[in-house]
């Protein structure tokens, strides 16, 4: 039987029991700290963890934005060059179209030609023909005139008074015979041929114009001052002032004629030149009558002229592509208006 441990046996005991303890103690503080930090490496292994879950949702939900967009841009690439090569194909067909109405309008551009030729021809035929007529038509009456003129020499003795009044109507209805050919023809041949318009100083052109037509001295013709330069045919305008003017004169009974000549802008780069009198007048009805191939308002007697002058005044303004009023009353004079464009365009 073992006897009882002595004193130092039993410090000896407390000495490796101390000893077992500390290291114990040390263990488990060893394993607690391990403890935590396996606890901390978990908690940011969680965190990391639903980071990443994060970081991976937002990946996939942006792929998925991704491969949206990525569809979205296929079909806009796939609707577009639908759209271009409709567009592709309507511009062919649209080219084909224009090509077809360029050869149309070349083919229509070279009959157009051909036509005006074949017009200049005839219209060239027509006023030689024209021409031809009235020195036809003149002949006569020439010879009418003569013969007039031989009787009245020959019996110039034995004519009695009503005799040489026959003889004097003969001569008359000759002269308005010869007159009404020559209106016949300058109505006829009035803006036929296609002159090249040129710049025209409307107050030169009226100074020569009133010169060439030596009114008599009981007419008194007033031109404005202000210069107007246009672009015109100054054959038709020709036409137009000149059977106004005389016009003017020829229905105004007064001992002092005044014919009154001027012009002022228009609207649309026009501009109107009147004629005005202090003539006869003419009632308002007849404003638009007068303008008539051959309508007269007075009997030959009254006062000579064919009823062709205005006619012939209202087709020259037409041919300038211009209008024309009246303002008149019977006793107050005649104001004739005429608008024509600034500058012409071709005919």
């Amino acid at each position: 039987m073992a006897g009882k441990p002595t004193y130092e046996e039993l410090e000896q005991k407390v000495k490796e029991l101390e000893k077992e303890f500390v290291v114990r103690k040390a263990a488990e503080d060893a394993l607690r700290e391990s403890t935590r930090r396996l606890q901390v490496a978990h908690d940011q292994a969680f965190v990391y963890a639903r980071e990443l879950k994060e970081e991976i949702t937002e990946r996939k939900r942006a792929e998925e934005a991704l491969q949206e967009i990525h569809h979205e841009l296929e079909r806009r690439v796939e609707d577009r060059t639908t759209e271009l090569a409709n567009t592709t194909q309507q511009l062919k067909l649209e080219l084909t179209e224009r090509r077809r109405a360029e050869e149309a309008l070349r083919a229509a551009h070279g009959e157009l030609e051909i036509k005006a030729a074949e017009l200049e021809a005839a219209n060239e035929e027509l006023s030689q023909y024209d021409h031809v007529v009235a020195h036809v038509l003149k002949a006569p009456l020439r010879a009418v005139h003569n013969y007039t003129d031989f009787l009245r020499q020959s019996l110039e003795e034995t004519l009695s008074e009503e005799q040489q009044g026959y003889l004097d109507n003969i001569n008359r209805a000759v002269r308005e015979g010869t007159e009404l050919v020559d209106d016949l023809l300058e109505f006829s041949v009035v803006g036929r041929q296609i002159a090249p318009t040129c710049t025209t100083d409307i107050a030169v052109f009226l100074r020569d114009l009133i010169e060439a037509l030596s009114l008599p001295p009981d007419v008194e013709v007033v031109t404005g001052n202000d210069g107007l330069i246009i672009d015109t045919d100054p054959a038709l305008l020709k036409h137009i002032l000149q059977h106004l003017i005389t016009n003017a004169v020829k229905f105004n009974p007064n001992p002092l004629k005044r014919v009154e000549i001027g012009w002022l802008p228009a609207r649309q780069r026009q501009y109107e030149i009147f004629v005005r009198d202090n003539g006869i007048g003419i009632e308002p009805r007849y404003h638009e009558q007068i303008f008539h191939v051959f309508e007269r308002l007075h009997t030959s007697e009254e006062y000579e002229g064919t009823g062709l002058g205005l006619a012939i005044v209202k087709k020259a303004i037409s041919k300038l592509r211009g209008s024309f009023r009246v303002e008149s009353k019977p006793g107050e004079g005649t104001t004739f208006f005429v608008t024509l464009p600034e500058a012409q365009q071709e005919r």
